[in-house]
């Protein structure tokens, strides 16, 4: 059984990877920095077959590339996890083309590219006799529920991948593939950068989870056939009718980042 995990060198994509590794599953890493890759594989390593692609995945052809390689070497995946995304906190009229279209790119293109081509694949195969699950994690953001200013790129984006994701997991159920998004809210990582002391605040209070906490209930829903959207931690979704009231408060810590 194979995984293609995107984003896979660090924070919650290399939490899911070693979870998936010991759930047995073989691994393709994909992000853009080799080095960071082969440490990844490093730290998974003994636990099967983990293979790095090094991509860019905000180049138009990513997606195509990507899946020529797997063919190249054989590997039909059965779990697909799209969490290659990027972030910034920037106002729209102050946001650099390129900028732009590196997350519109990344975060929007590659993942329905990726949908696309290997959900078509998976369904093939569940259509030839395989016995093994078929499984899309997409991962999305709790800042759909967060329209403050600076997050229209990012939260624009991530609110396609939560609206996407239900609509093609009704289209695949009827495949034997199963499609799941996922909105988790902060995460211990360095993708916010985070000042030190910030950070430390928001682990205190719960506000930034580890990284191995949201990939073992992103593959536990993953496999759950009734669930097909998720926000990880209870409390987090008790918190979204209160949102509007910290909107100044929520501006405020992003611009200190």
């Amino acid at each position: 059984m194979w995984a293609i995990v995107t984003g896979g060198s660090s924070g919650l994509g290399l939490a899911l990877a070693k979870r998936l590794a010991k759930q047995g599953y073989d691994l393709v890493l994909v992000g853009r920095n080799e080095k960071k890759l082969e440490d990844a594989a490093a730290q998974i390593k003994g636990k099967g077959d983990v293979r790095l692609y090094p991509l860019d995945l905000s180049r138009p052809d990513a997606a195509e590339s990507l899946h020529d390689w797997t063919v190249s070497q054989g590997i039909v995946p059965d779990v697909l996890v799209n969490n290659a995304g990027m972030y910034f906190y920037e106002s729209v009229t102050d946001v650099e083309k390129s900028q732009q279209d590196s997350l519109i790119g990344l975060n929007v293109s590659a993942l329905s590219s990726l949908c696309r081509i290997y959900g078509k694949e998976m369904a093939d195969s569940v259509r030839s006799g395989s016995k093994s699950g078929k499984y899309i994690l997409n991962i999305a953001s709790y800042s759909v529920y967060m329209p403050i200013e600076g997050f229209a790129y990012y939260a624009g984006s991530k609110a396609f991948v939560r609206t996407f994701s239900r609509c093609f997991a009704k289209e695949m159920r009827h495949e034997g593939v199963k499609v799941t998004a996922v909105a988790p809210a902060g995460i211990d990582t360095g993708l916010m950068h985070l000042r030190p002391k910030v950070r430390t605040l928001a682990r205190t209070f719960g506000f930034l989870a580890a990284p191995d906490t949201i990939a073992r209930i992103s593959l536990r829903v993953m496999k759950c056939k009734c669930i097909h959207y998720w926000i990880p931690l209870w409390f987090n979704v008790l918190f979204i009718p209160f949102l509007w009231m910290f909107q100044r408060l929520f501006k405020k810590v992003l611009v200190y980042l």
